[in-house]
C-alpha cells in the first residue's frame, strides 16, 4: 500500500510539473522574454509552484494557523488560476498555429481574461442561492403536506471555509422555517485539525426535527467516528446506514464507503430494510446506485458530491460520470433524484457555471 500510494504520488506531481512546464514553455515563446536571467528566474518560479500544492497540503495539516490557512488558500486559487491560464495560453497557440499570427498583445489579454474570470470565479463561490423546489410524493403523511425540507452538502469546512461562512448558511436556512434540516455529506473538507468552531454555530439551526447528515468521502478521510462525535456533540444526528421514521415518513441514511480499514457495505442490506408501504426519501452523499434504489421504491433521493463540476471544464467530467444525475431534479422511473450543487468548494476555491445551493424543498401529496 506505501509503494502504491507513493508511486501515485510521483505520477500526480509529474502531471503536475508537465502542467506548470507548459505554462513556463509558452510564456517564453508567446511572450518576449528574451532575457536569460528572466528565463531561469520563470523557470524557478514554476518548480517552486509545482511543489507548493503538496507543500501547503503538508503544513496545513501539521499545524492551521492562519498564516497556513492563508498559504493553503494562495495556493489552491493558483491551482484554478494555473487551469484558466493554460486554456488561455492553448487559445493563444491555436490563433498562431492555425493563422499564423503571433501577438504578444493577444497572449496578454488572454491571460488578463484568466485573472479576470478566476479572481469572479472566487466571489461567485460566496454567492449562496437559495433554491426551491416542490416534490409531490404519493400517500405523503397529512403532517408532512406542504413541509420544508432544507438540504445542504459539501460544505467543505475547514481551512478556507470558516464557521463565518457556516454562520451565513445558518441564517438563510432559518429563514425558511423548515421543519428538516438534512446534511448529505462532506460537512469537513478533510484536514486534521478542523476544530469546534466549524460545529458550533449549528446550535443556532432552527428546525422543528432537527438536523440528520449521512457521510461523504471527505468524511472519510476525516474519520468518521472523530465526525460522529462532533457532531453528535451538537445534536445532529448520523444515520450509518439507518432508517428512522418521522411522522409516518421513513429517512434513509446510507453511508458513504471509504477508507475504514475493513469496512464492507452492501446497499441491498439497507435496502430491504425499507417497508415500501411508507413514503420514504434517501439521503446518500453520490448520486450512484439510481437503479436499485427505485427498485427499492425509495419515493426521493437526495444528493451532493458532483459540486455541479464546480467550475468549467470540469462540469463535463461530473456529466460523464453521472450522466443526467450530476446536478439538479431528475427520475428514475418513480423516483425523484435532487442533486444539489453543494455549498462549498474543494480545491480549487472558485464556482463558474453554477451558484453555492441551499434546496428547499416543499413536499406535497399526489
Amino acid at each position: 500500500m506505501k509503494a502504491s500510494f507513493i508511486f501515485f504520488l510521483s505520477l500526480v506531481y509529474i502531471m503536475v510539473f508537465l502542467c506548470h512546464w507548459y505554462i513556463y514553455f509558452s510564456l517564453i515563446r508567446l511572450l518576449p522574454i528574451n532575457n536569460l536571467a528572466w528565463q531561469k528566474g520563470l523557470f524557478i518560479l514554476i518548480v517552486l509552484l509545482t511543489s507548493s500544492y503538496f507543500v501547503a497540503h503538508i503544513l496545513v495539516n501539521w499545524r492551521a494557523t492562519p498564516f497556513n490557512r492563508i498559504i493553503y488558500f494562495a495556493v489552491n486559487f493558483w491551482v484554478g488560476l494555473g487551469v484558466y491560464i493554460i486554456l488561455a495560453l492553448s487559445y493563444t497557440w491555436l490563433i498562431f498555429l492555425w493563422l499564423g499570427y503571433k501577438s504578444p498583445s493577444l497572449t496578454i489579454l488572454f491571460l488578463l481574461w484568466a485573472v479576470l474570470y478566476a479572481v469572479y470565479a472566487v466571489y461567485n463561490s460566496m454567492r449562496i442561492n437559495v433554491k426551491k423546489i416542490n416534490i409531490t410524493i404519493k400517500n405523503l403523511p397529512e403532517y408532512w403536506q406542504n413541509k420544508k425540507i432544507v438540504q445542504i452538502a459539501d460544505l467543505h469546512l475547514g481551512p478556507v471555509m470558516r464557521s463565518g461562512f457556516l454562520k451565513k448558511i445558518i441564517k438563510k436556512i432559518n429563514l425558511q422555517k423548515a421543519e428538516l434540516l438534512v446534511i448529505v455529506g462532506d460537512y469537513f473538507d478533510g484536514v486534521k485539525h478542523e476544530d469546534t468552531d466549524l460545529v458550533r454555530p449549528l446550535r443556532k439551526v432552527e428546525t422543528k426535527q432537527g438536523i440528520y447528515f449521512v457521510y461523504g468521502n471527505h468524511d472519510a478521510y476525516h474519520g468518521k467516528q472523530v465526525v460522529k462525535k462532533k457532531l453528535n456533540d451538537y445534536q445532529v444526528k448520523v444515520l450509518d446506514n439507518e432508517i428512522v421514521t418521522l411522522h409516518g415518513l421513513q429517512l434513509i441514511g446510507a453511508s458513504y464507503i471509504g477508507l475504514d480499514a475493513g469496512e464492507k457495505y452492501d446497499l441491498q442490506d439497507l435496502l430491504k430494510k425499507i417497508n415500501p408501504k411508507i413514503p420514504s426519501i434517501m439521503l446518500q452523499h453520490e448520486p450512484n446506485k439510481i437503479k436499485e434504489i427505485a427498485a427499492s421504491g425509495v419515493d426521493l433521493l437526495l444528493c451532493g458530491h458532483t459540486h455541479h463540476g464546480q467550475f468549467w471544464p470540469y462540469k463535463y467530467i461530473t456529466r460523464i460520470i453521472y450522466k443526467k444525475f450530476y446536478a439538479g431534479l431528475h427520475y428514475s422511473g418513480l423516483l425523484r433524484v435532487y442533486t444539489t450543487s453543494g455549498i462549498g468548494t474543494w480545491g480549487p476555491p472558485l464556482r463558474t457555471g453554477n451558484r453555492p445551493e441551499i434546496a428547499v424543498i416543499t413536499l406535497q401529496n399526489i
